[in-house]
């Protein structure tokens, strides 16, 4: 992932930032796959937008509580606002 060169976010922002879309990969580094989320969550490209976020989502979900919840919170308020999401989960 590191060292192809920068990826392409956010219509013409460059970013370093690996796309993390394997669940695997997120559980090794959850804090890699949430800073992966915050970075390509604005990505014109929804589909990959979305493998990004729930593999971060759901490596959040597996660690310890405290974490969890900064992380999840970080993600939810990071990501872009759609019609059918009214608040986060409790």
């Amino acid at each position: 992932m590191w060292g192809r060169g920068p990826n392409v976010n956010r219509g013409s922002r460059p970013t370093n930032t690996p796309a993390i879309t394997a669940l695997q990969d997120a559980q090794e580094n959850v804090e890699l796959a949430v800073l992966s989320a915050i970075e390509h969550g604005q990505s014109p490209d929804i589909s990959l937008a979305a493998r990004i976020a729930s593999a971060a989502i759901l490596a959040s979900a597996h660690i310890d509580e405290e974490r969890s919840r900064l992380y999840l919170d970080l993600l939810f308020i990071s990501l872009p606002q759609t019609s059918g999401r009214h608040s986060r989960p409790p």
